[in-house]
């Protein structure tokens, strides 16, 4: 975190400790008449993963509560302060008409809290810019289907069970172009941000091919294998699994195959690689500790390993939103279920999809995710679904039975492509995000069509991101650390804040700093800069 001025809310405990002459705020509710349905609470504002606050009013604050309701008098744990930073761990839910919020406090409790009510909010969005309220899922069109498939090409792979040839085909099925000629190895297809290429792999070499030309990424010698590209946001670089190592390593390059760099150096096996939109980090899929978790590591070098699933279940697929604020991944079960899960890197993970789910995707706008699911568990059957971020709003969008597979959204939003039918016939469908419109985009007899990727831009000249810089990579050190003489803290009695000042005339690196005081730590990424 580089910064010259950052503001850092202190949590009462904290406060106390510092400035013991500070009175304490009574324990206490906001008053509210509890009644069905949530006509008078405003408007809910939060959802899991991000930062909320107590307002800031007349020292009441606000109850936490082992369960969402005001009924039992006796299931206040606890009273979040004034100006009190906290996480939403699930929510928002209507119910005896507060909207109800389950939360994390800094000293780890949790519990349920109110947003408010009559108009009033007790509690406000705080940090970094709020996550848009999910959206309601779509409701299913009553007017005939306009347009066949969605705009744009789709990559597939095609062919039988012996050899699969990587293509791509118009949204609605009329122009199809081979990808290379070249067999592939596993079921990715990764197009590049800009919609220029298409990735894959044939098991020794991962290829790059574009409208008129493909590329040797990896020119590994035979018998080594190099598998699941994931690219950089200005598509410049690749990162992919390989076993030139031994075991299964992450390595990146350029296109050309020049400029090597090893990111992982373990003996367990990392696995599914997918670059952040910002192009700072990948995250990844590894066995180290056991059992498969997902990790961060910086996109330069694989330093700053940092650990956002770790439980008993094997996580895998880690994918990030593409506005860069979430990662979604399938976390295997040990009762043979695979679970969907979301996270803010940093928060509570949030179960949206449970069941056996085989194959998701985000929504452009990184509010909606489509997925496979087996339905009814057991059947064989697998079905497509969406569901908000936050497990809201769930919609099944077919019925048709078989076992669909390898869902993905147009860049527009509007539709979804998979594979459907029986083996040794599949072909690849696209149905509305309002489950209308069902439109068979290949339709070839005798011949399985599997695993479509939407391109990610409507326009494959469009540029989603700045062309690569010819400067060397920023160092991550510091370019100033902090002495006492440095900075300058100002406490503000009527909020209750800490404003931490940089006098030193220059850039400071404020990532090691921490404020302690009543047994309670705030690390530097709970601060806010303003």
């Amino acid at each position: 975190m580089r910064l010259t001025v950052l503001r850092l809310t202190i949590i009462l405990a904290l406060v106390a400790a510092l400035l013991p002459t500070l009175p304490l705020f009574a324990g206490g509710a906001h008053p509210a008449a509890a009644q069905d349905g949530c006509t008078s609470a405003p408007s809910p504002r939060l959802g899991p993963g991000q930062q909320g606050r107590v307002t800031i009013s007349d020292g009441t604050g606000n109850n936490v509560r082992d369960e969402p309701s005001t009924t039992n008098p006796n299931n206040v744990n606890g009273v979040m302060y004034d100006g009190e930073v906290f996480t939403v761990t699930s929510g928002p839910y209507c119910y005896e008409d507060y909207w109800w919020y389950e939360v994390r406090r800094d000293n780890g409790d949790t519990g349920w809290t109110a947003e408010g009510a009559n108009g009033q909010y007790w509690i406000e969005p705080w940090g970094s810019a709020p996550v848009a309220p999910a959206p309601a899922a779509p409701a299913p069109s009553t007017t005939a289907s306009q347009g066949t498939g969605g705009n744009g090409e789709i990559a597939f792979y095609s062919g039988d069970a012996i050899t699969m040839l990587p293509k791509a085909t118009s949204a609605d099925g009329n122009l199809v172009r081979d990808l290379g000629g070249i067999a592939g190895y596993d079921s990715i297809l990764a197009w590049s941000p800009d919609s220029a290429m298409v990735a894959f792999s044939d098991g020794p070499n991962i290829y790059a091919v574009g409208q008129f030309d493909i590329s040797n990424v990896t020119n590994a010698p035979a018998g080594q294998t190099n598998y699941y590209p994931t690219w950089a946001p200005d598509s410049s670089r690749m990162a992919f699994v390989t076993y030139r190592d031994g075991n299964a390593e992450i390595y990146s390059s350029l296109l050309n195959g020049t400029d090597v760099r090893r990111l992982t150096t373990d003996p367990g096996e990392d696995l599914h690689p997918n670059w952040s939109p910002d192009g700072l980090q990948i995250a990844f899929a590894t066995n180290r500790s056991g059992n498969f978790d997902i990790l961060l590591m910086s996109s330069s070098d694989g330093s700053s390993l940092v650990g956002v699933a770790q439980t008993p279940a094997d996580e895998l697929y880690p994918t990030w939103s593409p506005d860069g604020m979430l990662l979604a991944y399938l976390a295997e079960q040990a009762d043979g279920t695979t679970m969907l899960y979301v996270i803010q890197p940093g928060m509570q993970p949030v179960a949206v999809a449970q069941g056996t789910i085989s194959d998701f995707a985000w929504h452009p706008d990184s509010r909606r995710l489509a997925y496979i699911a087996e339905t009814p568990a057991g059947s064989g059957v697998r079905e497509v679904f969406t569901v908000n971020y936050d497990g809201t709003s769930g919609l099944q969008l077919t019925t048709s039975g078989g076992s669909k597979a390898g869902v993905s959204w147009s860049a527009d939003g509007e539709w979804i492509a998979f594979s459907d039918g029986p083996i040794g016939n599949r072909d690849i469908y696209a149905i509305r995000a309002d489950g209308s419109g069902l439109y068979n985009i290949t339709n070839s007899p005798g011949v399985d069509d599997t695993f479509p990727v939407f391109q990610p831009t409507l326009d494959p000249n469009a540029v989603i991101a700045p062309p690569p810089s010819t400067d060397p990579p920023p160092s991550t050190a510091p370019s100033v650390y902090p002495g006492a003489e440095d900075l300058l803290l100002i406490y503000d009695p009527g909020v209750p804040v800490f404003t931490l000042k940089n006098t030193s005339g220059g850039v400071i690196d404020l990532t090691p700093l921490s404020f302690q005081g009543g047994g309670i730590t705030v690390s530097s990424s709970r601060w806010t800069d303003y």
